[in-house]
């Protein structure tokens, strides 16, 4: 596979807005936002589901930070947060539910955790979604204003 940067005598829109071209195989694709495929290797559970969650839900969001060259970052600052609130969730979790118990078996043990578990990646499924859904209001409420002020 060989790559070359085009350049033209006659500069297209494209190129005269700043979008740059790479020459594979003899085909010219734009270079939007380069990332390493390595990098999506190291997002863990929470930053995978936010990529999921934002092509499926929100694709506009989604393309932003794709063509920005954001995306990768941005899903990496989900997953450290999703993980922190994962360990809080489950630590107040199991001081509700006694958990650590001393007088139960080995089994109700697994069961309570498990339980936990359950419930704080259902309570952060949750909160992504809210997520998302308060962010496309954003924009909403910004176009309305946006249209208001160019009416006036």
């Amino acid at each position: 596979m060989r790559e070359e940067n085009k350049a033209t005598a006659t500069p297209t829109i494209a190129e005269q807005l700043g979008v740059e071209y790479k020459k594979v195989d003899g085909y010219y694709y734009p270079v939007l936002g380069e990332s390493e495929e390595n990098e999506f290797l190291k997002l863990g559970k929470w930053g995978h589901r936010w990529l999921g969650m934002m092509m499926e839900h929100d694709r506009y969001l989604y393309n932003l930070y794709f063509m920005c060259g954001d995306l990768y970052q941005k899903a990496k600052e989900y997953e450290d947060y999703a993980w922190q609130l994962h360990d809080e969730l489950v630590e107040k979790l199991k001081a509700s539910r006694n958990a650590d118990s001393a007088d139960l078996d080995a089994m109700e043990k697994i069961y309570r955790i498990q339980e936990i578990e359950a419930t704080a990646e259902e309570i952060i499924n949750n909160d992504l979604y809210e997520l998302i859904d308060s962010i496309k209001e954003q924009r909403l409420e910004f176009i309305k204003e946006h249209k208001a002020q160019m009416a006036e």
